[in-house]
This record gives C-alpha cells, sequence and structure tokens, in this order.
C-alpha cells in the first residue's frame, strides 16, 4: 500500500541560485532533508530526539533525477514519503513539483547508527520503528 504524500513547499531563495538564478542542483538534496525531518516532526518525531537516543540516520544510497530547472522565486512543492521498511533500511520516494509539472524526482535509502559506536543499529530504534510501523498498518 503506497502512503500518501507529505507535501513541503519551499521557496527558491537567492542563495539556492547560481549567477543566472538557477536552483544550484545541489540545494535540492537539503529540500529532500528538510521534507523528511518535517514528516518526522509532524509524527512526533524530533532530529533532537534522535541525538538524544544517540541514533543519526545517514545517507546510505541516493537517486535523483532531474527533470526541469527551477528559478529564483519559484515555489515547488517538495512530495516525500517513506516506503514500507525494510529491516533498518528506511526508502523514501519525493517528487518535486512546480505548478503540479514534475521538475524533480529522488529516492533515498538511510539507516540508523549509533553515533556514540558508529555500528549500525540491528533493529530500528524504538522511536523510529513505533513512527513506521504505524504509517504501514
Amino acid at each position: 500500500m503506497k502512503q500518501e504524500w507529505f507535501i513541503y513547499p519551499v521557496q527558491v531563495y537567492p542563495q539556492d541560485t547560481d549567477y543566472a538564478g538557477v536552483a544550484w542542483h545541489g540545494r535540492y538534496l537539503y529540500w529532500l532533508e528538510q521534507a523528511r525531518v518535517a514528516w518526522l516532526q509532524e509524527r512526533g518525531v524530533h532530529f533532537s530526539d534522535l541525538v538524544a537516543a544517540n541514533c543519526d540516520l545517514p545517507v546510505v544510497d541516493l537517486s535523483i533525477r532531474y527533470h526541469k530547472p527551477v528559478y529564483l522565486g519559484d515555489e515547488v512543492l517538495i512530495k516525500a514519503r517513506p516506503r514500507p521498511r525494510q529491516g533498518v533500511r528506511l526508502v523514501w520516494d519525493y517528487e518535486l513539483t512546480r505548478q503540479a509539472e514534475p521538475v524533480c524526482t529522488a529516492v533515498v535509502a538511510l539507516v540508523p547508527l549509533n553515533r556514540v559506536t558508529g555500528k549500525l543499529y540491528r533493529r530500528l530504534p524504538p522511536l523510529l520503528a513505533q513512527v513506521f510501523d504505524n504509517e504501514f498498518t
């Protein structure tokens, strides 16, 4: 079962663009993370909670496809949704649109890492497991 999209709007500001007013390709990754963090916050998990639990979520796989450029002043909707979890691996799908027109698609995979030991968690920490399990039940 596919989840509904979580919608996170962003405005393209001068610091997001090059001298021609085109959004820099790396800025898209920043927007994807903003949407992911906002999704978690909406479900009661703040990044400070993860830090307090010694949990980090590094990106381990990333695929991004740019369809059309976005420009200074554009409003872009970041559509994000997690896939059903695969063990500890958390995979997210994204669609970025401008006025309902697709401008970028992406898939990002993260894993939970113990901030103290630097080792991968064998099980998703309870804070995250509860949120992700609730999404797909």
